[in-house]
């Protein structure tokens, strides 16, 4: 089995130009977007996970 070994986040540009690139519809917000960048969180590191 794969485990993820960390997850990194897209920095506020990058989610600025992604949300750019974006055709409208009907839905006016991109949530989660700026939720996580805007405390400047950019990687998640997690341990190994034993079995026993």
């Amino acid at each position: 089995m794969i485990y993820l070994s960390q997850f990194t986040f897209p920095d506020r540009e990058q989610e600025y130009s992604f949300t750019m690139s974006q055709k409208r519809t009907c839905y006016d917000s991109f949530y989660p977007f700026q939720v996580i960048s805007k405390h400047n969180l950019k990687q998640l590191d997690f341990e190994l996970i034993s079995v026993c």
